[in-house]
């Protein structure tokens, strides 16, 4: 699973996504291409997902 920065006051996890969550997602709002691709940043993993209509 995968979160996004949590770096300021306030900042809290309240989702997690897996590839195959924001797959899913992007299908279901109709996105015909979704590319997503595992980086590595400081230490961690992060996933980046492109979307086309």
């Amino acid at each position: 699973m995968f979160f996004g920065n949590q770096n300021g006051p306030g900042q809290f996890h309240r989702s997690a996504y897996t590839e195959d969550k924001i797959r899913a997602i992007a299908r279901t709002l109709g996105f015909a291409a979704i590319a997503v691709e595992k980086r590595f940043n400081k230490g961690g993993q992060r996933l980046r997902a492109t979307l086309t209509r």
